[in-house]
């Protein structure tokens, strides 16, 4: 098994958070290098933000799918990554990329429900959106979707957010 790590500063304040490194990670070591990488840059950009500027690391490090795992062994990864986050000091913006992101965070696990949705966790700011993967196996459809999600993700943190009246 081939561990990947995250990459970037523990002072960023934005923090991405994938599902788990592809082929091109395992061969790079380095998280979102390959066609789902490069298409989170594209979007990163389009939201304003510099891909430099962010922590991102995944819930499993390792390639594998997570729905093949036990449950009691994606709660160890899920239990992990929290305790990751938690040592980042400067974060005030966690972008979740799919469901297993979502899941280990929230505990939802319908990203097509959850995402574009606002949540606070542990005193940072969380925004679930698709995963770049999902995008890229057909759902094209979805593409502006990730876009304005980030977006907005990015307007939440610089401005905060209030529930709107219903």
């Amino acid at each position: 098994m081939n561990f990947v790590g995250p990459e970037g500063r523990k002072t960023s304040q934005i923090v991405i958070v994938g599902q788990n490194p592809g082929k091109q990670e395992v061969l790079t070591g380095r998280p979102f290098v390959g066609p789902s990488g490069r298409l989170l840059n594209a979007l990163l950009s389009k939201a304003g933000i510099a891909r430099q500027d962010c922590y991102i690391t995944n819930v499993f490090k390792f390639e594998c799918k997570p729905e093949k795992l036990g449950k009691d062994v994606r709660q160890k990864y899920f239990a992990e990554l929290r305790a990751e986050l938690e040592g980042l000091p400067s974060t005030k913006l966690i972008i979740c990329l799919g469901r297993w992101a979502l899941e280990a965070l929230t505990g939802h696990t319908k990203i097509t429900h959850h995402r574009g949705s606002v949540y606070k966790w542990k005193g940072r700011w969380l925004v679930p959106t698709f995963h770049p993967a999902d995008i890229l196996r057909g759902q094209t459809h979805l593409n502006i979707i990730p876009l304005h999600d980030i977006r907005k993700a990015v307007r939440v943190m610089n401005e905060g957010f209030a529930e709107p009246p219903v």
